[in-house]
């Protein structure tokens, strides 16, 4: 009998160890299954969340300037944030399962990014939610650091960091950080003498691309009339003068100092000059001028300098007259150049030149005059160098090398989303992710 009852106590023990660790087993089972359920949910709501991003990239490739995700009335109000908008989300057989919402803020003035927040969630689901935000643009011209639409040369000082696209051919002997294109198979480099696309004894090769699609130059050209009209509503607009033209010194302080130049030389620069205004920075950024342009100084906010004689005879040429500089930084400060015809880098420049700037000669070229025997140490440019024809800031003059000894130019990443100021976009081309991220 004491036998029988220790088996029975046994089993009693043994049975109800079975059942916790049974119920033991089932809660972990159930654990897991609304753990593996509560996971299905949360990449289903961010699936739900980014699907409005999408919506709203789609929606802007069919209206450039739909802020208001179809409503109306939709005034322009720069840097303005919308919404919420709501929309379904519906799976793969019809059926409404989730919602997301969206909010869109309007690009600055002068800008071309939109910033677009979307919050996603499932109707089974509602108080879990997540939300995306991306900011989509138009590239800008100014995702190059150089193009051209005509033949370049770089010599063995040189060294480029970012892209470089050619129309023409390419001869390269520096130090490339990025691709090296050219649109030419072959080219001809002198009279009779052909050569590849690119070519020449720098490097690496293998970022060295040719044949490539041909960029259509006219495709990024600027409206000047557009401009000349913004900057007389918004801006500042410098009507043209008899004289050489004006002279812009950007202050550290946020204003500009207008001076119109009265007597100039090739190879001196400004010989006199006489007081016109100071003035702050615009609220649009845009600053027009109907006459040849000469600038320098420290730039303090985000600016384009267009420049235009609206003549079949004479154009507009912009000329950098000493250092230009950012007053905080790449990212922050931003100046755009925008020539009619030419960008041109003063022979009377300091031995090291320092330029921070997109600079876009529609018509001509960015180059330094080399028709002198003056030999500058060093120019460093960070920004962008986009131009028509040849360009160069150094060479030969009766036989002796002038203009800077070694030449570095560095692309400024941050105009890829944030260019200057009404700074022109391909025609042709539809909003992209800039950037993405959970928030």
């Amino acid at each position: 009998m004491k036998n029988k009852g220790s088996i029975l106590i046994q089993a009693i023990v043994f049975t109800a160890i079975f059942l916790i660790i049974v119920a033991g087993l089932l809660q972990y089972v159930t654990i897991l299954n609304k753990s593996a359920t509560n996971e299905q949910n949360r990449e289903k709501a961010f699936e739900i969340a980014e699907s409005g991003i999408d919506y709203y990239q789609w929606v802007l490739t069919h209206d450039k300037e739909d802020y208001c995700d179809g409503h109306t009335p939709c005034d322009k109000s720069p840097g303005t944030e919308r919404g919420p908008y709501e929309h379904e989300f519906k799976d793969p057989m019809g059926s409404v399962i989730g919602h997301y919402q969206i909010w869109i803020t309007e690009p600055e003035i002068g800008g071309v990014v939109v910033t677009v927040k979307s919050e996603g969630y499932l109707d089974s689901n509602p108080s879990y939610k997540r939300k995306v935000q991306a900011k989509l643009g138009i590239p800008t011209i100014a995702d190059y650091m150089f193009l051209c639409n005509s033949n370049m040369s770089f010599s063995s000082t040189s060294e480029v960091f970012g892209k470089v696209h050619s129309n023409g051919g390419i001869n390269f002997n520096g130090i490339n950080h990025s691709a090296v294109a050219s649109a030419r198979e072959t080219y001809e480099y002198t009279p009779g003498r052909t050569e590849p696309g690119v070519w020449g004894n720098g490097g690496p090769q293998e970022l060295w691309e040719f044949p490539v699609d041909w960029i259509e130059f006219s495709n990024f050209q600027a409206n000047l009339t557009n401009l000349k009209n913004e900057a007389i509503a918004n801006g500042i607009f410098l009507d043209s003068i008899t004289d050489d033209g004006y002279h812009l010194t950007f202050q550290n302080t946020g204003t500009i100092v207008i001076n119109k130049v009265t007597r100039s030389s090739t190879i001196i620069g400004i010989m006199r000059e006489t007081y016109y205004n100071t003035v702050p920075m615009p609220a649009n950024g845009l600053i027009f001028v109907q006459d040849d342009v000469w600038v320098d100084g420290t730039v303090n906010g985000r600016a384009t300098i267009a420049a235009g004689k609206f003549s079949s005879m004479e154009k507009a040429n912009i000329k950098i007259n000493g250092n230009i500089t950012y007053n905080t930084g790449m990212g922050t400060d931003v100046l755009g150049l925008l020539a009619e015809k030419d960008v041109e880098i003063g022979v009377w420049c300091p031995d090291h030149t320092i330029i921070y700037a997109a600079m876009l000669a529609q018509e001509g070229r960015i180059y330094r005059n080399l028709q002198n025997n003056s030999v500058k140490d060093r120019i460093d440019i960070y920004g962008s160098m986009i131009f028509n024809l040849e360009g160069w800031v150094k060479g030969t003059y009766h036989g002796r090398f002038t203009g800077y000894r070694e030449t570095s130019y560095n692309y400024d990443s941050n105009l890829l989303q944030n260019p200057p100021p009404f700074f022109p976009s391909p025609t042709l081309e539809n909003y992209e992710i800039l950037s993405w991220q959970e928030i």
